[in-house]
Parts: structure tokens; C-alpha cells; sequence
């Protein structure tokens, strides 16, 4: 009888042990409820090309590249940097140049190049330049980019 008696003590002990588990497992430090994937909070960043100022009587233009970065919600992510690449294409094929120029985007997520450049030789569909800029993504964001061609 003191054999049967232990077993339902050792049960008992078990299943309040089990219980109280499941009930504190809940009473934590709770930081809200998860949603969506683990990892960095995605990214849009934009790139537009401004029209082309007149070419001087030397070919050469102005021009200036803007956009904004923000955060998959719209909210403008202020004091990133972007980094700013150009591309020679011929045929849809590109050969890419290191990054050119950094900026660091505003309070509203913007950004601008200003450049200064010789005018597109030959520009057509198949001939053209074409610019890039990327966000390398933190901590906290994840990487984006964005490419424009250059119409001037």
C-alpha cells in the first residue's frame, strides 16, 4: 500500500510541477507579439533623374539624382548612408564602377547627387548609362537599391 501510495505522490508532484510550468512560461518579460520573419525590418529605396540641364558649347551636362529610403511601413529611415555607382551598358550588358559618392539621407529619408557630367554619346536603347544606389542595410534594415538610366 506504501509502494501504490508513493506512485500517486511522485504523479502528483509531477503533474502541479508540469502545471506550474505552463503557467509561469507565460509570465516573462514580454516585448509584444512576433509577426512576420526574424531578422531585419525590409527596405524601398527610390532613384530618380532630374531632366538634364543644356549642354554647354564643351557637351557637358547637369544633372541631379535624388530618392529616399524607408522602411517596408513608409516611415523614412533619417541618417543612413546610400552609395551612389554608375554603369556603362551596351547591348543590356552593364560593367559597373565602384561606389562614387556617399550621402547620408535627411530627417525625411532623402538624398540627391548633384553631377556634372559629358553628355551621352550615341544614347539610344541598346547604348546608355545607367546609375545605381544602395543601401548596405544595418542592424535594424535590411539592404535595398535602386538604378536609373541616364537620359541626357
Amino acid at each position: 500500500m506504501n509502494r501504490i501510495l508513493l506512485l500517486i505522490a511522485i504523479a502528483a508532484v509531477a503533474v502541479v510541477g508540469i502545471a506550474a510550468g505552463i503557467l509561469l512560461a507565460g509570465n516573462g518579460q514580454s516585448h509584444g507579439p512576433l509577426s512576420g520573419a526574424l531578422g531585419p525590418t525590409p527596405t524601398t529605396l527610390t532613384l530618380n533623374v532630374s531632366t538634364c540641364g543644356v549642354p554647354d558649347p564643351s557637351g557637358n551636362v547637369d544633372f541631379t539624382l535624388s530618392g529616399e529610403l524607408h522602411d517596408i511601413n513608409g516611415t523614412p529611415l533619417a541618417g543612413r548612408t546610400v552609395a551612389l555607382r554608375w554603369a556603362s551598358c551596351d547591348n543590356g550588358a552593364c560593367a559597373s564602377s565602384a561606389p562614387m559618392q556617399f550621402a547620408t539621407t535627411d530627417q525625411n529619408g532623402g538624398f540627391s547627387f548633384a553631377r556634372h557630367e559629358p553628355a551621352t554619346p550615341n544614347y539610344d536603347a541598346d547604348t546608355y548609362v545607367q546609375y545605381g544606389v544602395a543601401f548596405s542595410g544595418d542592424e535594424k534594415y535590411a539592404g535595398s537599391s535602386s538604378i536609373v538610366m541616364k537620359l541626357c
